[in-house]
């Protein structure tokens, strides 16, 4: 992600002004250097900007890792669906992440990702939309956009399926979309609820013999 993606305007402004601050300094170093005057009195105001510098760069490199960390949890609550301590501790880090503006394609890709699995489906579809405006190819945010789509179809599918006016081709429809669906793993409530409504209306047969994407 760009260095300095996600940061607060109070940590730009210090991160901006300190280098400001450190060239000015360093052109009076050099201006006293060269004209062998003393620069003993200059050295500890170096301090003050690389203070200033290194407040952002070190909230900088914590919303990357938190980045993987997210990352990490949506992998370990999507092989859990069911733990919520899992989903509880992702639900903290992703308020945490939110918090901030992001620009950044990837970054935004793993908070839709996450956002998706808590159930935030609002959130996690405009998140994942600005991330392909920006990458129209970055594959984790076309995955999951598929992924979004394919339980949205499934839901409608239901409700078409159930009504008394359903025909065997909306059933072979939800039968191909329920095994298109076994190729990801969810964690979203709402689309596991969708997934088991629609093993429910389809025979097994049909869900196993629903060709596969």
């Amino acid at each position: 992600m760009p260095l300095f993606d996600g940061l607060t305007l109070g940590e730009l402004v210090l991160l901006i002004g300190g280098a400001l601050f450190f060239v000015a300094l360093l052109a009076v170093f050099l201006r006293k250097s060269f004209t062998n005057k003393s620069v003993k009195g200059l050295l500890a105001f170096f301090a003050v900007p690389i203070v200033m510098m290194g407040f952002p760069t070190i909230s900088s490199f914590k919303i990357s890792q938190e980045g993987v960390e997210i990352d990490n949890q949506t992998t370990a609550l999507q092989n859990n669906p069911n733990d919520e301590a899992s989903r509880k501790a992702l639900e903290t880090n992703v308020v945490e992440l939110k918090k901030r503006s992001f620009s950044n394609p990837q970054t935004l890709a793993k908070l839709a990702r996450a956002e998706y699995a808590l159930g935030q489906e609002q959130e996690a579809k405009n998140d994942v939309a600005q991330a392909l405006k920006s990458d129209p190819s970055l594959q984790p945010a076309v995955e999951l956009k598929t992924k979004i789509e394919l339980a949205d179809k499934i839901s409608a599918l239901n409700a078409a399926a159930e009504s008394p006016a359903a025909t065997p081709e909306v059933k072979q429809q939800l039968g191909t979309a329920v095994a298109q669906a076994s190729q990801y793993k969810f964690a979203n409530p709402k689309a596991l609820q969708s997934l088991q409504k629609a093993t429910k209306i389809l025979k097994p047969e049909q869900v196993a013999q629903a060709p596969k994407n």
